[in-house]
C-alpha cells in the first residue's frame, strides 16, 4: 500500500492536486474567521414616516436587532420576518432577527437601533479556496488516471 501511495505521489500532477486541496482546506478554514462588531444607530421618527435600516459593514452577520423605542404616545408598524404594530407609550424594546423596516402610523418617537453580529474580514480567500479546489480536483483526477493507467501497462507485461 505504502508503495502505491509512493508511486501514485511521484506523478506531478497528482501532487499538485493533492498540494491545492489541502491549500483550498485551509484557506476554507481562515476565511471563516470571525470578529465581534456592533452598530448604534440613534434617531427621531416622524409621523408617516417610513425608516430602513442597514449595516454600513461588508461581509456581516446578524445575530441580534434590538429596538428601543421611547414616546409620549406613538404607533408604529414594523416589518421583518414577523409584522406587527406597536403602541408606544413610555420606552418600550423590540427584538428581531433581521433589520426591520418601520412606518409611523401617527406620534413621533425617538429610537435606538443595537446590531449584534460578526464580521468575516478574511470571506474573499474562500473564493481563491474555490478555484484552488476545482484545480486540485481536476489535477489528481488527472493525475490518478495516468497512475493507473501505467499500472495496467505493468500488469500486462
Amino acid at each position: 500500500m505504502k508503495e502505491e501511495i509512493k508511486l501514485a505521489f511521484s506523478y506531478s500532477a497528482f501532487r499538485v492536486g493533492f498540494i491545492l486541496l489541502i491549500l483550498a482546506l485551509l484557506l476554507s478554514g481562515i476565511s471563516l474567521y470571525s470578529v465581534p462588531k456592533s452598530y448604534l444607530e440613534r434617531g427621531t421618527l416622524y409621523q408617516n414616516e417610513t425608516k430602513e435600516f442597514y449595516v454600513p459593514y461588508s461581509s456581516y452577520s446578524i445575530d441580534n436587532v434590538s429596538l428601543i423605542f421611547h414616546s409620549d404616545n406613538a404607533q408604529i408598524e414594523y416589518y421583518s420576518a414577523v409584522n406587527g404594530t406597536i403602541n408606544v407609550s413610555g420606552t418600550q424594546e423590540l427584538t428581531f432577527k433581521f433589520l426591520p423596516k418601520l412606518y409611523v402610523v401617527s406620534g413621533n418617537a425617538n429610537y435606538t437601533l443595537k446590531v449584534e453580529g460578526k464580521r468575516y474580514p478574511l470571506l474573499s480567500l474562500s473564493y481563491i479556496s474555490f478555484v484552488a479546489m476545482i484545480s486540485g480536483i481536476v489535477l489528481v483526477l488527472l493525475g490518478y488516471s495516468k497512475f493507473l493507467g501505467e499500472a495496467v501497462r505493468r500488469h500486462k507485461k
